[in-house]
């Protein structure tokens, strides 16, 4: 323990940031669905959540890219070749947090489809296939974690057919299925 903090002190006196001033991230939140017309329920808690995630990132010293809310998370930030723009999209950064609606086929199945579902006021369709549409950490792309916090998005069911395919640079997806 001791050598690691020596190692620590000496490389920012040498001006070598720690990995997680290295790190980038964004986020995506969105609470307002029935009143831009995409249907409901409304989920009024996450645009706060997402800034709770944002104020522990921000305290751990990461740097913040892009920070989206309502309308302004687009379906297109989680597909595939669409989501490189400079401004945002979920394989820019190396950590991405979304908030949102999650939908999932129920019961599950092993050929079922886990799907993200934004309210965009562009990038349209709102809704994403992960396993089809989503490929993380290729072409350019940077992103390392998702953190995907939406209701199903990730049934153990169907976990080898809608998040294997996406994996190409991405190291980890954190999620909860619905069952």
């Amino acid at each position: 323990m001791q050598r690691a903090l020596y190692l620590a002190g000496v490389l920012l006196v040498l001006g070598v940031p720690p990995v997680s001033a290295q790190m980038r991230y964004s986020t995506g939140a969105v609470s307002t669905y029935v009143a831009s017309g995409c249907g409901g329920p409304d989920l009024p808690l996450s645009v706060g959540v997402a800034g709770g995630f944002r104020f522990w990132y921000n305290l751990g010293g990461l740097h913040i890219v892009t920070q989206w809310n309502n309308g302004d998370v687009w379906g297109s930030d989680f597909r595939d070749g669409t989501d490189m723009d400079p401004s945002g999209g979920s394989d820019l950064p190396d950590v991405y947090f979304y908030n949102g609606h999650g939908i999932c086929e129920n019961p599950p199945t092993a050929d079922s489809g886990d799907f993200i579902f934004t309210c965009g006021n562009f990038g349209k369709p709102d809704l994403t296939t992960i396993g089809s549409q989503s490929r993380w950490g290729n072409n350019g792309g940077q992103l390392k974690f998702a953190f995907i916090d939406a209701s199903c998005p990730m049934d153990l069911a169907s976990i080898q057919g809608q998040w294997f395919p996406p994996f190409q640079g991405l190291h980890m997806a954190i999620g909860h299925p619905a069952t």
